[in-house]
């Protein structure tokens, strides 16, 4: 659900589960109804930037990963070299 207080919203886990999956159409659902329509629209574009970042952090994570496996596969080469020396 979706927790408006003092001008703030707080998501609880199940919300952001939906945001990351990108389904905002069950975020809308989530919503309380007694939100003000500009409450739901605004909660609709947070949970928009909230599956943004999500999906950037995970494109993040992949290429760190991929840079990783480079950086091994370049010290177990130079490893070999040395070890040849």
């Amino acid at each position: 659900m979706l927790y408006p207080n003092n001008g703030k919203f707080y998501f609880d886990s199940q919300c952001l589960k939906e945001c990351r999956f990108n389904n905002l159409t069950k975020v809308a659902r989530m919503v309380r109804q007694d939100l003000k329509p500009e409450d739901i629209h605004m909660s609709l574009q947070l949970s928009q930037q909230i599956a943004k970042l999500t999906s950037d952090k995970v494109t993040i994570t992949k290429e760190k990963t991929a840079t990783q496996r480079k950086l091994d596969f370049i010290r177990q080469q130079l490893n070999e070299i040395i070890g040849r020396h």
